[in-house]
């Protein structure tokens, strides 16, 4: 296993209370030796809320806040940078932010390899990971 180094902040963009807007988190992903981690895809990047505003007080959807990675692209004038903006939203239950503080655990798995070439041996599942957590807040206005 390959373990990546991620640095996250959230970009300059504020959403506010009822906007379904993605906002974009800033990423830094370099690998065990430093070098920067290139090729990030959508699949590759998943959220743990850990903590947000309620949804929808006096019911269960409060437990369920849900927020998802919608876009990738990599940042920087600089081919293969290691820099990325993650664009996250809500995806449940209203499709729309909340005003309030959210913590959220990011965290980047790819696995490569084991594939058989030729008939032979497959190659060995090689995976790459790392995790961090970013906090950001949505305007109540």
């Amino acid at each position: 296993m390959t373990k990546l180094t991620i640095e996250a902040t959230q970009g300059g963009s504020i959403m506010a209370n009822g906007s379904t807007s993605q906002i974009f988190l800033l990423l830094s992903v370099t690998d065990d030796n430093g070098r920067p981690f290139a090729g990030l895809k959508l699949a590759d990047v998943n959220l743990n809320v850990l903590d947000a505003p309620i949804f929808a007080p006096g019911t269960e959807a409060h437990l369920q806040t849900a927020i998802e990675a919608a876009s990738v692209g990599a940042m920087g004038s600089i081919t293969e940078s290691g820099f990325y903006a993650v664009g996250i939203k809500p995806s449940v239950p209203s499709g729309s932010w909340v005003g309030g503080r959210y913590v959220v655990g990011l965290v980047i798995e790819r696995k490569s390899g084991g594939a058989t070439l030729g008939g032979g041996s497959p190659r060995p599942l090689l995976t790459h990971a790392g995790q961090t957590i970013v906090d950001f807040t949505v305007t109540g206005i």
